[in-house]
């Protein structure tokens, strides 16, 4: 009889609608970032009970610091079937970063219970330009001046603009 009761028990609990939680996050599409580069996203929350908690957003990087930040929080109220929309802020990258990171959403209710994760980015962070040099001649003389002109570009071959360029010879910097 007690083997039957739990039975029982567990099937009703098993049918018992549970609350849902879903987070869709839209971001751009790179896969790679400068430092100063912004990373920015949106966030749709849906569930299906009324829902008065908070949404968090955070970013984790595997690098030599293993770099984590929560960047973001804020509260949420939440109409029962009724999407509710956040622009998370931009998340400017700085030198802590370098290296693979990724960035979570996280929806909590007002007890800090955690209802929906969603990680929305992985990425890599890195300090490297790309530089195109073009000289004005093939061939020079001796003591002729050479003209250079180039390009910088950052990782996803975006134009970098107010950079100062310096060239260094044996004997003078330039």
């Amino acid at each position: 009889i007690i083997m039957k009761k739990g039975v029982i028990l567990f099937l009703v609990l098993m049918l018992l609608p549970l609350a849902s939680a879903e987070l869709f996050v839209t971001t751009d599409s790179y896969h790679n970032y400068n430092l100063k580069n912004k990373i920015s996203a949106d966030v749709e929350i849906n569930y299906d009970e009324d829902l008065d908690g908070f949404l968090r957003a955070s970013i984790n990087c595997n690098n030599n610091n293993s770099y984590n930040m929560i960047y973001f929080v804020t509260p949420v109220n939440v109409e029962a079937n009724t999407p509710e929309y956040v622009n998370l802020p931009d998340l400017t990258l700085t030198r802590n970063m370098l290296g693979n990171c990724r960035t979570k959403a996280t929806l909590t209710d007002s007890n800090n219970i955690i209802l929906e994760e969603r990680e929305f980015k992985n990425f890599t962070v890195t300090d490297e330009l790309s530089l195109t040099i073009s000289l004005n001649e093939k061939n020079y003389n001796p003591g002729e001046e050479i003209i250079l002109t180039g390009y910088v570009n950052d990782v996803n071959q975006n134009p970098i603009t107010n950079y100062e360029l310096t060239i260094q010879t044996d004997e003078k910097e330039y």
